[in-house]
């Protein structure tokens, strides 16, 4: 695997496994009207140390990089940044979040919030609930049915494409 410095947001022609398992896990909460639930994310304690959570998010330091079409890897990019990538591209608004929460694209992974604040409490002093949640829009929805499909019919996270690469396909 090749790692690369990749613009930021990534666009969705390159995203692989990591972004449409994480949005699909998003449509799952999305449709039975729960939160994300924190635990379940893959999280950089660096980037984003008000959402670390449980043993699949504490990554002990460990860098895991996010992983793109054709064997790219994206450093200092969780699924928290996936989330982002998926708002960005207009699938998803990601709710329950201090403004700014996940505002940390500057280049080395270097965030706006302070590495050492305690758990829930945003850099400006107020608390949150902890408990984001995600409103799929109508573009977002129109996706995740064709992602859905594409499972359903043997194919991977990793195959997925949008926008569709063949669209006669």
């Amino acid at each position: 695997m090749t790692t690369e410095t990749i613009t930021r947001p990534v666009p969705t022609a390159l995203w692989s496994k990591d972004h449409w398992s994480t949005f699909a896990y998003a449509e799952t909460t999305a449709v039975e009207r729960q939160p994300l639930a924190l635990e379940r994310m893959r999280c950089d304690s660096s980037r984003h140390p008000l959402l670390v959570s449980g043993r699949m998010s504490d990554t002990g330091g460990t860098k895991y990089p996010t992983r793109l079409k054709d064997s790219v890897e994206v450093d200092d990019h969780d699924d928290w940044d996936c989330l982002n990538d998926a708002q960005a591209a207009g699938f998803l608004k990601i709710l329950g979040l201090p403004k700014g929460l996940l505002d940390t694209f500057s280049p080395g992974g270097k965030g706006k919030i302070h590495p050492n604040l305690p758990r829930k409490q945003h850099s400006l002093g107020f608390e949150w609930s902890g408990k984001p949640t995600v409103k799929f829009t109508e573009l977002g929805q129109e996706v995740a049915a064709l992602l859905r499909q594409h499972k359903q019919a043997g194919g991977m996270f990793g195959t997925f494409c949008w926008p569709k690469e063949n669209p006669d396909e």
